[in-house]
């Protein structure tokens, strides 16, 4: 994987630029569909592929993606995720936020808290490769 990094700022304005409901990034009045393009920017297969998930995920990482029970609402998420300084934690809530918007959206806009113990997996791997893919301050 390439390296790459790009201002803290520069990725929270952005993100706040995105209008989740309609899958389009919203800058100067026009609306730009941007929903396809997400497989091509992460480099990823645009087809459906097997996620085997698993239960086994720490009960504080679990609580802090748990709203009432179940899965955060995405948009909280995202709030969170702006506010985020911590490398680790910023991809994780980033990739819980595209998981659940792009790449294997459900039936609402909620979290799949499923998905943590993969992303903690990938987190330890991409360390062992020494890739980092993290907004800089």
């Amino acid at each position: 994987m390439v390296s790459s990094e790009m201002p803290k700022s520069l990725t929270t304005w952005l993100m706040s630029k995105v209008d989740v409901s309609n899958g389009t990034l919203e800058i100067g009045g026009k609306a730009i569909e941007i929903k396809s393009l997400v497989p091509k920017i992460l480099g990823i297969p645009n087809r459906p592929k097997k996620v085997y998930l698993s239960k086994d995920i720490d009960a504080v990482t679990k609580e802090k993606f748990t709203s009432k029970g179940r899965g955060q609402i995405v948009a909280d998420t995202v709030k969170i995720m702006q506010k985020t300084e911590n490398e680790d934690e910023f991809i994780t809530t980033f990739m819980l936020v595209i998981l659940a918007i792009y790449l294997a959206p459900g039936t609402n806009l909620y979290v799949n808290r499923e998905y943590l113990p993969v992303l903690k997996t990938a987190r330890v791997s991409r360390s062992l490769i020494g890739a980092t893919m993290s907004p800089i301050a």
